[in-house]
């Protein structure tokens, strides 16, 4: 499903200027922000340590963005060799200075589209990640994108290769705000003091019909400067669909959480899905 009044090339350029150097007036302030990611990543690389046996592990990303998940991998003692494959130009220099400044040269930030991107052996990571939601957005590009980014995971993984997915979910009390308003909402919220932005005011249109939800962002600086027209368009999913999209591109063994502390999933309670699936022995069926 393509939303008329929207283009899928946003992603390429939305970001840029988001981490860029001049975004942080000093050094303290990068280190700050980037201690903030890293606090954000914690569970899931505790998750991922968890699931995996806590040894170093290759990994391959999609929608890697900053590179917090690998640098804090790395950092942990849990990444072999890192690929991320990111879209967004001023997200990947930011990664890849990151992970030029800690010493990390087994992470490795690609840029690219997640659809096309092929700069890797085939069978070469142990786990493949997808996460922040960022699966919700490639149907609404076109229809066949999540089966095409499921077969590159695939095709990146080991023999019996976990991949792991982080899926957005509309809880009941989101989907009924908006149902009270027509399908549209208005919402802001303060961001913490060590983003630059103070404030984050996010304008939503869902059709219910087909679990399509439409995001147009607006972040207030701490120094008043105003950074708008970034639209998001997301799909959502049920545990079935999930499922029977993991079985049809290769994957089993599929578990679904509600959260990265291995919480269980409560249908119309839980904000995200996360799912660990495995790489299916044999030929995918089409």
């Amino acid at each position: 499903m393509s939303h008329p009044e929207w283009s899928s090339d946003f992603y390429k350029s939305g970001f840029d200027g988001y981490e860029s150097p001049s975004a942080f007036p000093s050094q303290e302030a990068l280190e700050d922000y980037r201690a903030m990611l890293l606090a954000r990543t914690a569970l899931q690389v505790d998750f991922i340590g968890r699931q995996t046996g806590a040894r170093p592990l290759g990994v391959y990303e999609v929608g890697s963005g900053n590179g917090r998940l690998l640098i804090a991998l790395a950092r942990a003692g849990l990444l072999q060799h890192g690929l991320g494959v990111e879209i967004a130009r001023s997200r990947v220099a930011f990664a890849r200075r990151w992970a030029l400044d800690a010493g990390l040269p087994q992470v490795r930030i690609g840029e690219g589209d997640a659809l096309t991107f092929g700069d890797f052996p085939p069978g070469s990571f142990d786990l493949a990640a997808c996460l922040t939601g960022a699966f919700n957005y490639f149907e609404p590009i076109r229809p066949t994108a999540p089966a095409e980014v499921l077969d590159r995971m695939r095709e990146a993984l080991k023999p019996d290769g976990w991949l792991l997915l982080e899926i957005h979910d509309l809880p009941d009390h989101r989907r009924q705000a908006l149902a009270r308003e027509g399908g549209e909402l208005r919402s802001w919220s303060e961001l913490p003091p060590a983003d630059r932005f103070r404030f984050y005011l996010v304008e939503c249109r869902f059709w219910e019909e087909r679990g399509v939800l439409r995001v147009r962002k607006v972040f207030i600086g701490r120094d008043g400067t105003v950074d708008e027209g970034r639209e998001e368009v997301l799909r959502y999913y049920q545990v079935p669909e999930v499922v029977a999209i993991l079985s049809a591109r290769g994957f089993d063994r599929v578990e679904v959480f509600g959260d990265f502390a291995g919480g269980s999933y409560l249908p119309g309670r839980s904000s995200v899905l996360v799912v660990l699936a495995r790489r299916a022995a044999g030929p995918v069926s089409l």
